[in-house]
């Protein structure tokens, strides 16, 4: 708990300065120790759960067990994740969705993809520079696209673009001018909470070391 003066009352309150976690009042800081030592570095960006855990504290948020808080971070990362997937979905034509699951990219692109995700959103060997246009329908805040060969012979193409620091995989299954379908490339990945799959974008870092290639 936090003691602060306020001057209205004349009088000292106490302020939860974190989560109630099983009779607990962590820090923002302790509560990250603790996201960390229960595997969540892995799970998402810290900053984004800076952002769960200071909107648990606003709201006042208790939790009986630490398993019960558990799942609510993954609840609100789950929820975070299907946000990000919908608005960096891909511009395409045709009654596309502007997404593909990993499992249904064509197998010969596999390790095309699959290289730009082991170099962070980087394929030396396939890279075709600078792509003037944003592969995301919606276009506010997307930058840095990056197009790729997906094959040494030069076959498929796939484009990078970063948002807020996260970096979006597409595979494009035309690529003739002006004919570009931008298809956000997503996977499963699997929360311990419940074991649920969830579609998530690849966003560069730790956590795409946990992302289901089948």
């Amino acid at each position: 708990m936090e003691k602060r003066w306020n001057p209205e009352s004349r009088a000292y309150e106490h302020y939860a300065t974190g989560p109630f976690i099983d009779g607990v009042d962590y820090t923002l800081k302790a509560a990250m120790e603790k996201w960390h030592q229960r595997g969540g570095a892995g799970l998402c960006s810290d900053s984004r759960a800076r952002i769960l855990i200071g909107k648990m504290i606003e709201d006042g948020l208790q939790y009986d067990k630490h398993h019960l808080w558990l799942n609510a971070m993954e609840a609100g990362i789950a929820a975070a994740n299907a946000v990000r997937v919908a608005e960096m979905t891909g511009k395409v034509t045709g009654g596309q969705t502007g997404k593909i699951l990993w499992a249904n990219v064509p197998a010969n692109f596999k390790p095309g993809l699959q290289a730009i995700i082991t170099y962070n959103g980087y394929n030396p060997t396939y890279d075709r520079g600078a792509h003037n246009t944003c592969p995301a329908k919606q276009t506010g805040g997307v930058s840095n696209f990056r197009e790729f060969h997906l094959t040494i012979t030069k076959e498929g193409r796939a484009v990078t673009a970063q948002k807020d620091g996260e970096i979006f995989l597409y595979y494009s299954t035309t690529h003739a001018a002006a004919t570009y379908n931008y298809q956000l490339v997503v996977f499963p990945f699997r929360l311990t909470s419940n074991g649920e799959s969830y579609e998530v974008a690849m966003t560069g870092g730790k956590r795409d070391k946990l992302i289901t290639l089948p």
